[in-house]
């Protein structure tokens, strides 16, 4: 394909700024719930290891025995209500205008949203656990998508390519999905190409 530089410099401005607001948003929100979740995690721990003292002695620290319970029992109940919320946030995911996939670090596919699953014309269960090969139609263009998450895995950089999904072309966008400090999968995000490049030849 052949565009001129203000068309190709048009679509790389649209690709970075929706690249931008989209980890933004995501690494945000998870950021926000993870921290809670890790308080609420050492909280329970600590109050673990007092309930474990109390028993050794449960006349003299009958009292403190039954606070530490009720701190338990209200712990438990936030953390229940931190984990909805974390739920919600995968579903808001799912509502995405934009066709995702995400593939763990041993190319094995762990979750797509409906668009992505109405571009392939694949159920849930014909793709999740399996090799991310049985997304692509040559086993070269298999390998050559790993490499880009791979690179994204070594270097947590952003990557964008050109690839063909459901006989499409589009522009897709790899970044880090991380677990404390280490990456364990990578989320790709498809933007339909012929319509960046409408939006860059009408601005």
């Amino acid at each position: 394909m052949t565009l001129d530089n203000t068309t190709l410099g048009a679509i790389a401005g649209l690709v970075t700024a929706l690249t931008g607001i989209l980890i933004a948003y995501y690494n945000r929100q998870k950021n926000k719930s993870s921290a809670k979740l890790d308080k609420f995690d050492f909280l329970f721990k600590e109050r673990e290891r007092e309930l474990a003292r109390c028993r050794e002695d449960n006349t003299s620290l009958r009292l403190e025995l039954e606070k530490s319970q009720a701190q338990r029992d209200t712990y438990l109940a936030q953390r229940a209500q931190l984990v909805s919320q974390m739920q919600l946030l995968r579903m808001s995911r799912s509502a995405s205008q934009l066709p995702e996939l995400v593939v763990g670090n041993d190319g094995e596919v762990l979750s797509f949203n409906r668009q992505f699953q109405e571009l392939m014309g694949i159920t849930h269960t014909e793709l999740v656990g399996k090799r991310e090969e049985a997304v692509y139609a040559s086993e070269e263009s298999a390998k050559a998508s790993r490499l880009r998450d791979q690179q994204v895995i070594k270097t947590a950089e952003v990557v964008y390519s050109f690839e063909h999904y459901g006989g499409r072309e589009f522009v897709v966008v790899r970044y880090a999905i991380t677990a404390g400090l280490a990456p364990f999968a990578v989320n790709r995000v498809l933007l339909d190409f012929d319509k960046l490049k409408t939006l860059a030849n009408g601005r």
